[in-house]
């Protein structure tokens, strides 16, 4: 249906296979682990001093992620004591990872004497829905593992636009063949894919690194099916030893709406953002548009009034109390609830058309209370400093 490589199907060569978590959050910190316990494993081989060499390993570990990576991968590795990189992004590079920041950070760890071991790459990040460059990444870890024999763990985190997948044009479009040369791959359902929460669902390459790392024996949980292989025992591919029965309402989604179903719906939350988008660029000077749309999300701020001339610094600060005011007004109103972000010192507002009950009307709507809104703040900017 996401349309993944074979690798990481239950009945693939690699041994792969799914399980549903609760959140995207669980997914990352699980599959850090099992990341965490195959680089040790590998790095310090089968020798006497195994276990010495696995403590100094520990304090060498570092996991990477992007400027514009989810916490959860920030708070997975606090949780396991381990170093985090940021990677800085920018507009420039449309607020997404690309290789030449990867090898380049790479280069620098190396040169510090730390050994990176798991990297989170991102298909739609939380405050702009950007896409990493997966075929870069992949080019510079083939590289960097033949010059240094480290294969690095790419997870790749599609909590939200993961559901687009669903769309042929959108796998053709970010390359979903790449993902062949990752380890694991996780989307949320509950996001985008009109399943209520929680339901995460986590694919992995090869199933047998989250078994050795999550596996304990007791006696209680001695059965015939469980060692004669006649059962999949889920407690070793997760952190809790219990599980919800998420897959009933799954299965209930996809018997109401169907693939083609769920298709159209992701595919019209699409358009609403590219509707959005155009009712925005009649109005520029009100607005400015700063990402999007992607994945059904836009992301824009508040233009100073027309005709002032001011430095660069006074610009920024006076467009970013604008923007604000705006959030604040909008969400006020009752009418619309919008978020924000900050995007290299940019207070920006984040529209988001991924509901299923928003239409044409409402888009509409809501681009006639910004414009009414953006008018007043910057009409009320004025007179401020005409009378101050």
């Amino acid at each position: 249906m996401l349309g993944l490589p074979g690798c990481f199907m239950s009945n693939g060569e690699t041994g792969g296979g799914g399980v549903i978590l609760g959140t995207a959050s669980e997914a990352v910190l699980t599959v850090m682990v099992a990341a965490r316990e195959r680089f040790l494993h590998d790095a310090s081989g089968d020798t006497e001093g195994e276990e010495r060499e696995k403590e100094r390993l520990k304090g060498k570990i570092v996991v990477l992620g992007s400027s514009a990576t989810h916490s959860s991968t920030k708070k997975a590795a606090k949780i396991l004591g381990m170093r985090f990189e940021a990677i800085p992004v920018n507009r420039e590079d449309g607020y997404a990872l690309t290789g030449g920041k990867l090898k380049a950070c790479l280069v620098r760890l190396r040169e510090r004497g730390l050994e990176p071991f798991f990297l989170t790459a991102t298909m739609g990040t939380t405050d702009t829905c950007a896409v990493d460059d997966f075929g870069g990444i992949s080019e510079v870890l083939k590289v960097y593992a033949q010059d240094t024999g480290r294969d690095i763990w790419v997870h790749v985190d599609a909590a939200h636009a993961g559901a687009a997948l669903i769309c042929p044009e959108v796998r053709d479009k970010i390359r979903v063949s790449v993902f062949e040369d990752f380890h694991s791959f996780d989307m949320n359902m509950n996001k985008w894919m009109l399943v209520n929460l929680d339901a995460s669902c986590l694919f992995i390459r090869d199933r047998n690194w989250l078994i050795r790392a999550f596996s304990v024996n007791q006696a209680v949980y001695d059965n015939h099916h469980s060692e004669g292989g006649l059962v999949t025992d889920y407690r070793e591919w997760q952190i809790p030893l219990s599980r919800r029965f998420r897959a009933l309402k799954i299965w209930f989604v996809m018997r109401t709406y169907g693939v083609e179903g769920i298709r159209e719906y992701i595919r019209k939350t699409m358009g609403l953002a590219e509707r959005f988008e155009k009712l925005l660029k009649t109005k520029q000077h009100l607005f400015e548009i700063l990402a999007g749309p992607s994945f059904a999300l836009l992301v824009f701020r508040v233009v100073s009034p027309v005709g002032h001339k001011e430095s660069p610094e006074n610009k920024l600060r006076r467009q970013n109390k604008l923007t604000r005011l705006l959030c604040e007004k909008a969400n006020s109103s009752g009418k619309v609830w919008v978020t924000s972000t900050v995007l290299e010192e940019r207070y920006a507002i984040r529209f988001m058309t991924a509901v299923s009950t928003t239409e044409e009307r409402h888009i509409d709507m809501a681009f006639a209370l910004f414009v009414e809104l953006a008018e007043e703040v910057q009409s009320a900017e004025i007179l401020d400093e005409e009378y101050s």
